[in-house]
């Protein structure tokens, strides 16, 4: 592989890093807010004077940190594979065809924690709206992996160059 090649999975992989930081940095901004609602409640007499805050309490739960929550552990439970798939296909396919399915993952990334807060993931589980970044995300890593099944030798339809 090539250094170009190199320089430009690296940049795909720190924007992917970039786009956890993100969602860590989402979470924090809900947690806050979450906390300080619940000090807020707890003020007005809302709230028993002994309560302490929990962020996993699901009576109290708050859709916003549920979906910040959400945010980090999608993107933590998708790493592995995105990183795994996105260097194999570098080395396979090369940058032409790794690098752009590359960034739309990442892009699907930073959509997912805007897209959580704006509604799509709440208490009651996954919105439609937030399937504005995981259809995305996902059809990027099967994308992905398309030449390193290739190339590990399985066999796979062409789909008469479809994808």
């Amino acid at each position: 592989m090539d250094t170009p090649a190199l320089h430009a999975g690296a940049r795909v992989t720190v924007a992917y890093a970039s786009a956890f930081a993100f969602s860590v940095l989402v979470q924090l901004v809900a947690k806050r807010r979450a906390a300080m609602a619940y000090r807020e409640a707890k003020k007005r007499g809302e709230l028993p004077p002994d309560a302490r805050f929990n962020r996993y309490d699901v009576a109290g739960a708050d859709d916003a940190l549920i979906a910040a929550d959400r945010g980090v552990g999608n993107t933590l439970e998708w790493s592995p594979w995105f990183l795994s798939l996105f260097w194999a296909d570098l080395a396979v396919a090369g940058p032409a065809v790794a690098v752009p399915w590359g960034w739309a993952y990442v892009a699907a990334r930073f959509a997912y924690p805007v897209l959580a807060q704006l509604g799509g993931v709440t208490r009651g589980g996954a919105r439609p709206l937030i399937f504005l970044s995981t259809v995305p995300g996902y059809a990027a890593l099967l994308r992905l992996s398309l030449d390193v099944v290739r190339v590990a030798g399985f066999p796979w339809p062409e789909f008469g160059g479809f994808v």
